[in-house]
């Protein structure tokens, strides 16, 4: 039995099992310790999540930032013209890229709304003809939307970039 221990931790001393016996750190660089989930036996492929219960977030081992992207290309308008509306309750980083195709200005309004009906207005862009500027949100609720302006009501044309990131960490409820 004593000799089975041994060669079950030599074994173990040069697995890469031996990794998940690591203790996880708290993704918030909190000074706590994270408390395991129940997690499945080691030889299972797949690694257990951990919770840090101090800070109420699960960290899932070997996870990765997620990337999202949209395009609105060649958007053509007279006057004002509201792009679709985006859901970003689970991006930790959104930015909507504004590209002016035009002859003229552009103001582009980014717009927030805590259920996709009622939007006000968050942040707000001035476009020169054929400059791009980006547009991030200084305040959250779960849908965004842009609202673009042409000056004076003339012809414009715009591309619209929209991308966030979504961290591999997720709240209870998700």
């Amino acid at each position: 039995m004593l000799k089975k221990r041994r060669l079950y931790d030599q074994a173990l001393r040069y697995s890469p099992l031996r990794a998940c016996r690591k203790k996880p750190q708290c993704p918030l660089n909190r000074r706590h310790e994270v408390q395991k989930r129940k997690k499945r036996h080691k030889c299972k492929p797949t690694p257990s999540p951990h919770r840090c219960h101090r800070c109420n977030v699960d960290i899932v081992s070997g996870t990765r930032t997620l990337f999202h992207e949209q395009q609105f290309l060649n958007v053509s308008f007279r006057g004002a013209h509201v792009l679709p509306v985006q859901d970003t309750s689970v991006a930790s980083v959104i930015s909507y890229a504004v590209k002016n195709k035009g002859a003229s200005s552009l103001s582009a309004a980014l717009e927030i709304s805590p259920n996709g009906i009622d939007f006000t207005e968050d942040a707000v862009a001035t476009i020169d003809a054929g400059a791009l500027k980006v547009i991030v949100p200084n305040r959250f609720l779960r849908w965004t939307r842009v609202r673009l302006t042409s000056a004076h009501r003339e012809k414009a044309a715009a591309d619209v970039y929209y991308q966030d990131q979504t961290l591999g960490i997720s709240r209870e409820g998700h």
